[in-house]
């Protein structure tokens, strides 16, 4: 589920039901959903992710990191993304709709972080999404992703990787620019 208090409860489930409408009426018919009433929280710019798990599997994350529209057009453009373009895997099917779990992440606006020192940045990071970028390559890592890394260091290491560098660029700090943000509250 959602894991903000930005929004209330009954916005919290229909960003899920709104993901999930949009996943099962692209898959079966080639259509985009639509609300008729839309909420005037899902009118504002906001960026989010949605995320598709097959059980506790992912099965297609995609979102925007900086609002390009409404939080409403992100979650509906972001869910038929996750199901169809998510590059490392095939478009979700009609047999899989049933055994899909769905959460929307709605960011922060991200924040240039400059490390003091590599402490200040092993300590300044934890439990935040973070986005780091050097040369023309970058990758991010949501907030969530926290649940898979107890240190710090395994963290950046992984989010390098993810990004093209070797797992251990982080520790040249300076050369690297790092952008931090959180689920929205």
């Amino acid at each position: 589920m959602i894991m903000n208090k930005y929004f209330s409860d009954s916005d919290k489930l229909l960003m899920v039901n709104l993901a999930k409408d949009s996943v099962e009426m692209f898959v079966r018919r080639g259509e985009r959903a639509s609300l008729e009433d839309v909420p005037q929280s899902f009118k504002k710019k906001l960026a989010c992710f949605v995320t598709l798990n097959d059980k506790k599997d992912l099965r297609g994350c995609i979102g925007t990191i900086e609002p390009y529209g409404t939080l409403y057009e992100s979650i509906v453009d972001n869910a038929i993304a996750a199901a169809s373009r998510d590059h490392r895997f095939p478009p979700v099917t009609s047999d899989e709709l049933q055994n899909l779990s769905y959460e929307v992440s709605v960011l922060s606006k991200p924040e240039l972080y400059e490390p003091k020192s590599l402490e200040d940045l092993l300590l300044n990071i934890k439990n935040k999404g973070l986005i780091i970028r050097k040369d023309f390559r970058s990758a991010v890592y949501l907030p969530q992703v926290w649940e898979h890394f107890s240190d710090s260091r395994d963290f950046l290491s992984s989010l390098c990787r993810k990004a093209g560098f070797t797992g251990n660029e982080w520790a040249d700090y300076r050369n690297m620019k790092f952008f931090v943000f959180s689920l929205l509250e």
